[in-house]
């Protein structure tokens, strides 16, 4: 259910962006995936669990995608290096909680690190609102991600 969600929430997304600006849904993906991390501490039944990791898989669908799209906007020059900087990151981040959260169970409960992991989308939204606020292409930027000339 997770990933078809996913998948879903993409095609929802693609569409969507015609109607409602790319950073806005982006900023709002994050307080998502933050009430998807709560609800799931209240999750009491299996058809309650597949609900939460579906509404999960929308939650989690264009983050990614629209971080690709709005770094490739914002550092024209640099994009191609931007978009292979947030993959290589995405892979770190499913390599990591792959093989993280095993361990984590032997000294956690799986509600504390629901709990604990609902602070990470909290980080994404801030450094969301944050990239949203500063103007793009500042001098800086397009120096630190533009391709060499």
């Amino acid at each position: 259910m997770f990933w078809f969600a996913l998948t879903l929430g993409r095609l929802a997304v693609s569409a969507l962006v015609r109607v409602i600006a790319a950073e806005a849904m982006w900023c709002a993906l994050p307080l998502v995936m933050m009430a998807v991390f709560l609800a799931l501490l209240l999750v009491t039944t299996a058809p309650q669990g597949v609900a939460a990791f579906a509404f999960a898989g929308f939650a989690c669908s264009a983050f990614f995608p629209l971080s690709v799209s709005l770094a490739g906007r914002s550092f024209r020059g640099g994009a191609a290096r931007a978009s292979s900087l947030l993959t290589a990151a995405l892979m770190i981040g499913v390599g990591i909680g792959s093989f993280v959260i095993g361990p984590l169970r032997a000294s956690a409960s799986i509600a504390g690190l629901y709990r604990v992991s609902a602070l990470y989308p909290l980080l994404a939204f801030a450094l969301c609102a944050h990239v949203v606020r500063k103007p793009r292409n500042t001098p800086r930027a397009a120096g630190v991600w533009a391709a060499e000339e």
